[in-house]
């Protein structure tokens, strides 16, 4: 009976080992590439539809592929996940660059259709997601891309420092259906806003229109004191001037004979003398930003005395001229 009962326990104790054992032998197989990092971890700048900064005025939705990669050292297989966290605002909804007290909104997604936001891994959104198979290659590189977005039309202030935020990248490795933290990097994201000034010559009454640059007054048949307008709106991202040129001096010169029909040029209601055939400033705008719409000035043209005036075709050219200060 002692001898049945000792060998009852051995083989107990053995089996307990046994299972001991394959447990292990488990988890080392699912964690068998536990060697994996981030890379291509340096600032990434922001491109726009030219390739350099964000265009404020860029009407235009544009998307721009972020490569980023994970590399495998020691062998072995396994699946992993990148979370990306929210960044300076705190929020991914948006995300924002920041410079100086402004904000900038952007986010990054899984792929260009901005389908989904990629978050953190615990906040149960979308990640990054990958896998190394060849369990026999002791080194592996894979590459993945997002995309990054900044909605246009964010009219922000211009300068020559960046808008940025810095972003924690964290890569979780899959262990026994659990995501286990291996490695985590930061990331820099940023934009420039350099300074944009934009003119648009419309109908009296009408917004800015990007497209509209050109306003012709024609009077058909001149007769004293008619008069027409037009509005000029500028805007910007930064201070500017606007000024004026006549090509003719301030009257409209007969296309082939030494006639001229004298006129006279307002904007908002104070008279503009363009005599002198060289630009004069008719207004300033100091500030940060005007907004989309920018700032609107009524121009009006007013056909003066015709006598002398030889019949025929009578024009002027003026040229409307926006500075950044």
């Amino acid at each position: 009976m002692r001898k049945n009962s000792a060998l009852r326990s051995a083989l107990r104790l053995a089996l307990w080992i046994c299972l001991v054992a394959a447990v292990l032998w488990a988890e080392r197989v699912e964690a068998a590439c536990s060697q994996i990092h981030l890379a291509n971890m340096d600032p990434v700048d922001w491109r726009g539809a030219s390739g350099g900064s964000y265009d404020v005025f860029d009407a235009s939705q544009h998307v721009q592929a972020v490569e980023i990669r994970v590399r495998k050292t020691g062998g072995g297989s396994c699946r992993y996940a990148i979370g990306i966290s929210e960044g300076y605002s705190g929020t991914f909804n948006p995300r924002q660059l920041v410079r100086s007290g402004e904000k900038l909104a952007y986010n990054l997604h899984d792929s260009a259709a901005q389908t989904n936001v990629l978050m953190d891994l615990d906040l149960g959104g979308s990640v990054i997601e990958g896998a190394f198979t060849n369990s026999e290659a002791d080194l592996e590189t894979n590459t993945h891309s997002y995309y990054w977005i900044i909605p246009p039309m964010q009219v922000i202030s211009g300068a020559n420092s960046r808008y940025q935020d810095r972003l924690r990248f964290r890569l979780h490795e899959e262990v026994g259906g659990v995501f286990v933290q291996r490695h985590s990097g930061t990331k820099h994201h940023r934009a420039r806003a350099s300074k944009m000034v934009e003119v648009s010559l419309v109908d009296a009454g009408a917004p800015f229109n990007s497209a509209d640059i050109s306003q012709q007054l024609d009077f058909g048949i001149f007769s004293a004191g008619q008069s027409l307008r037009f509005d000029l709106r500028a805007r910007g991202n930064t201070s500017f001037d606007v000024s004026l040129q006549s090509v003719n001096a301030g009257v409209m010169a007969h296309s082939s004979l030494p006639s001229a029909v004298p006129y006279t040029l307002e904007v908002d209601g104070v008279p503009v003398d363009l005599a002198s055939g060289a630009e004069v400033p008719i207004a300033s705008f100091s500030g940060d930003t005007t907004g989309v719409d920018g700032v609107g000035y009524r121009v009006a043209v007013t056909i003066g005395s015709l006598s002398g005036t030889l019949g025929g075709l009578h024009r002027d050219n003026i040229t409307v001229t926006v500075t950044a200060q």
